[in-house]
């Protein structure tokens, strides 16, 4: 078994037990948890085989397997047991099979392939079969020493996930989730075997799962954690880009609201300041998403962040909340005093994408143009933010930056 080192904060504690790879949480393994899944392990009937790990959430774990029936490499998210009465991301994603073929949004969001339930020693457990994706935006943008992607690719990066939003508000969902770890580059290169794919990813690096003295592993728990990887890159000449939008466990119908749990930088106000929100939740959250492509981090401090803070940002940039979204705010410092710090979402976009120590892929009159797309998309009230579907009208996709 191979290891990859970690120091001691990286390491992962939980009780009576300690794993050096920092992957989730191994308080998670328990009854109504996740499932103890290891390399090699089978699914389905033979069907699935666990060859490599991609990932984690609060929810689930994500592991790239070999379909024997297909002969394909495919993603399995194994949700937690707690959620096997729960079908609410399959009844999304089995709704959004179902629109129209020509739309072009259609082929950016991830494609549910297969559904299964497995019987483990924490539960039952719902099973999710999708296409393999590559590296998610932000994990390619920190390949590059800027720390922000280049330009060409942030823009069809945009692009595409605006194609996607219009998509699936078409039919009748947000997703409520939206930041730039959801959106994820398509992986356009297929493997025939495993070792072919175990070359380009690398061998599984993994650690014991270690019992402290007096204590023993159980079959809730794995052996081993597994670092998760993901397939690479490929496009890097960047004429072949595509991104999809993945994870709609947060996604909800129309009439069918759900709690917003969109990382709170990315959060739309009213998911804050009020107790009803719709399609529109996802549109501010797309204008700081595109924030982020372009310059590298998002429009709002993202060091632990707190609704307060946000709030004054809030209040620099866009002037004050309505007033009826005022009352039971915690401090009046969210909105006076701001005199000194007022500063324009253009001003900022400018100061934060021409800092002289990074990459400049866009002209200021480009720069111009997106802060007036990204002011039009932040408004407070919902009603004020265009749809998805008009954003590509705009002109700053209308004329790109990069063709002859």
């Amino acid at each position: 078994m191979t290891s990859k080192p970690h120091s001691e904060s990286a390491a992962k504690r939980a009780g009576a037990l300690y794993c050096e790879v920092d992957a989730e949480p191994l308080e998670r393994y328990r009854k109504g948890g996740y499932h103890p899944t290891h390399l090699g392990d089978i699914f389905k009937d033979g069907r699935y085989k666990i060859i490599h790990k991609l990932g984690w959430g609060g929810y689930a774990t994500v592991w790239l397997a070999r379909d024997f029936l297909l002969s394909r490499h495919v993603a399995i998210k194994i949700l937690v047991s707690e959620l096997w009465h729960d079908s609410h991301e399959v009844r999304i994603l089995e709704h959004l099979l179902h629109g129209p073929a020509s739309h072009p949004g259609k082929k950016r969001i991830i494609q549910l392939l297969d559904r299964f339930e497995h019987e483990g020693p924490n539960g039952t457990h719902p099973c999710l079969v999708f296409e393999p994706l590559g590296p998610s935006v932000v994990s390619e943008a920190e390949l590059y020493t800027s720390n922000r992607l280049p330009g060409k690719v942030a823009w069809e990066a945009s692009r595409q996930t605006i194609q996607a939003l219009a998509y699936i508000h078409a039919s009748g969902i947000a997703h409520g989730d939206l930041h730039p770890g959801n959106i994820i580059f398509a992986n356009t290169t297929s493997y025939q075997s495993d070792t072919d794919l175990l070359k380009s990813l690398g061998e599984p690096q993994m650690s014991d799962v270690i019992p402290s003295s007096g204590h023993s592993l159980t079959a809730q728990v794995p052996k081993y954690l597994v670092l998760p990887t993901s397939p690479p890159f490929v496009a890097r000449d960047f004429e072949s880009c595509q991104v999809k939008l993945v994870d709609f466990g947060e996604a909800f119908s129309v009439g069918q609201q759900r709690q917003i749990r969109c990382p709170l930088v990315f959060r739309a106000p009213e998911a804050f300041l009020t107790s009803q929100w719709d399609l529109q939740v996802d549109i501010w959250s797309l204008g700081c998403t595109i924030f982020e492509l372009v310059v590298g981090y998002p429009p709002f401090d993202n060091f632990m962040p707190n609704k307060d803070d946000l709030i004054r940002e809030w209040v620099s940039m866009f002037g004050d909340l309505p007033e009826e979204w005022r009352e039971g705010l915690p401090s009046p410092r969210a909105t006076e005093d701001l005199e000194s710090e007022r500063v324009t979402l253009r001003d900022w976009l400018h100061e934060t994408y021409f800092d002289d120590d990074r990459k400049q892929d866009f002209s200021r009159a480009d720069i111009d143009s997106l802060g007036t797309l990204l002011q039009s998309v932040m408004q407070y009230y919902p009603s004020d933010r265009p749809r998805a579907s008009d954003l590509l009208n705009h002109t700053w996709f209308q004329r790109n930056p990069f063709t002859a």
